[in-house]
């Protein structure tokens, strides 16, 4: 909470025409991180998808880029390695 205090002082000494509270900024993160994720999952799609034809189009979007930079890998997701289990021993 104090974070978030220092955060909400600090976009308010920012702004003079339009002050917010602490909670319509965390509702604005959440909704960016939101935004961000699913970005990054569209893009993500489109680069594995099958079928043929063009990709589609996605435009660049250099505030939910930064939010995914910040993010790390819950926005980009984890990489998994392919393979089997074969061998294993059970």
């Amino acid at each position: 909470e104090v974070a978030w205090a220092q955060i909400t002082d600090s976009f308010n000494a920012s702004v003079s025409s339009c002050p917010r509270r602490t909670d319509q900024l965390k509702l604005k993160w959440e909704n960016l991180k939101k935004s961000a994720r699913k970005r990054s999952t569209k893009i993500r799609m489109n680069h594995i998808k099958t079928g043929g034809g063009k990709p589609d189009y996605i435009p660049p979007d250099d505030a939910l880029d930064r939010v995914a930079s910040i993010l790390g890998a819950t926005c980009e997701g984890y990489s998994v390695a392919f393979g089997g289990d074969s061998n294993s021993t059970f």
